[in-house]
């Protein structure tokens, strides 16, 4: 049964060291070789044909499998992360009788979900023997099949549950049967994670203004059932200011930013922690700049007017400064209107009131208050007038608006004057 442990240093993890050489062969008599052999005493390195590896004391020496803290697997990776090992080689026979041996190598990788073991017997015996594991629950070696000389054996064993990158996992080898036992001892590999890609939107590409919100994405993708961790927005003091749990149906999370006037940095990152071996990653970062900006929009002054009845005339003028106002004085120039004012004062339909300059002949209409800079906070200033009409049968209803003594009149706000004959506005700046 093999054992999982998590470890944070590099490389494979070695159990101990042979006592001798690598090239060392264990000899022994043919008396020796029965498949009943009691296991050695635990209480030293003694090399049998059972190689007392229960005990740690014969651990596999791997080459390769890559470095599970820079390396990680996709679904088709295959065993490019691989390590390799061999027992030692053991002969039997006396010394006037032909020798046999044997060796017993293994491969191991593992996948996304599994970890997988190549083993092959190298014998000179007529008989490859059994493949066998050693359990630790039942304490005892378990057959697992038959061997044949140099064909590989395939094992796979599915990862544990919540396994991460350079988690341990150890299982013990050998193979027993057609003369003494070769045995690899503990196999011991690091697991190697599961790539992950994470990704963030782009930054600003020119600044945004102090209150407006700018929205950023972060995002992460990886290979097979990927779910478990999350998916998070980190700011520039490495703090969380967002994040989502990592679904099926889940791999993405958005941070609405809003904020005073500066430099901001963030990245997106993947924690794989309570995944099955994806890998943490992280985004390159991105910027967003703030500044403080002016909310004010252009300069406007418009109007709408319409005949409401006979010789009355309905206008409505819309403004907004190109910065907020207060107290702003606002002149209305109606030339040829019939009084509108009650005792110096006129009330508009929308309720706001104007002083004029002449009690009984008003011409001038004069307002005071505050005027916004956007077309959100535009004022209005509605009039209702009669046209005073002359001998000529017209009469000029408007010709100028100030504001703060400065006409803010326009080319598409030309003169409105009025036909009392034909009851029509005509809006014209000619004569």
């Amino acid at each position: 049964m093999k054992k999982t442990f998590t470890s944070g240093f590099l490389g494979l993890v070695i159990s101990g060291l042979l006592l001798s050489a690598c090239s060392q062969v264990a000899t022994y008599e043919s008396e020796d070789l029965t498949l009943e052999q009691a296991k050695a005493d635990k209480g030293g390195f003694t090399l049998s044909p059972y190689g007392n590896t229960n005990g740690n004391e014969n651990a596999a020496v791997l080459n390769g499998g890559g470095n599970c803290s820079v390396d990680c697997i996709t679904d088709s990776s295959s065993d490019e992360f691989a390590a390799t090992a061999s027992s030692l080689p053991v002969s039997w026979g006396g010394p006037n009788q032909d020798r046999d041996s044997k060796v017993l190598s293994v491969k191991v990788w593992n996948t996304l979900t599994t970890i997988e073991y190549e083993l092959t017997i190298n014998t000179t015996a007529n008989n490859a023997g059994n493949l066998q594991y050693y359990d630790e629950d039942l304490g005892d070696w378990v057959n697992i099949g038959s061997m044949e000389d140099e064909v590989p054996f395939s094992v796979s064993r599915p990862l544990p549950d919540g396994w991460s990158s350079c988690d341990v996992i150890t299982e013990q080898w050998r193979q027993n049967g057609g003369g003494a036992v070769a045995s690899l001892g503990d196999v011991s590999y690091n697991l190697i994670g599961i790539c992950t890609t994470t990704t963030i939107s782009e930054g600003t590409e020119e600044p945004i203004c102090e209150g407006d919100v700018f929205t950023i994405t972060a995002s992460v993708e990886s290979y097979g059932d990927f779910q478990g961790g999350s998916i998070q927005i980190w700011d520039e003091n490495d703090l969380v200011v967002a994040s989502a749990d990592v679904t099926e149906s889940v791999k993405s999370v958005s941070y609405d930013f809003s904020g005073s006037a500066g430099s901001y940095d963030f990245t997106a990152h993947y924690v794989g922690a309570g995944s099955n071996g994806y890998n943490d990653s992280a985004s390159n970062p991105i910027t967003v700049e703030v500044e403080e900006c002016d909310d004010c929009d252009e300069e406007s002054f418009s109007y709408n007017a319409n005949v409401v009845d006979t010789d009355l005339v309905n206008i409505v003028f819309t403004y907004d400064a190109s910065e907020a106002l207060e107290n702003a004085e606002v002149k209305f120039t109606f030339p040829q209107i019939q009084d509108a004012s009650v005792d110096g004062e006129y009330i508009a339909p929308d309720e706001k009131k104007y002083s004029v300059n002449n009690d009984g002949n008003n011409t001038v209409f004069t307002w005071v208050g505050n005027i916004g800079c956007t077309d959100d906070t535009a004022v209005t200033f509605e009039f209702e007038v009669s046209a005073d009409c002359n001998a000529s049968g017209k009469a000029q209803i408007w010709t100028d608006a100030k504001v703060n003594g400065e006409s803010v009149k326009n080319d598409d706000t030309p003169n409105i004057k009025f036909s009392c004959t034909d009851q029509e506005i005509t809006e014209s700046n000619e004569d």
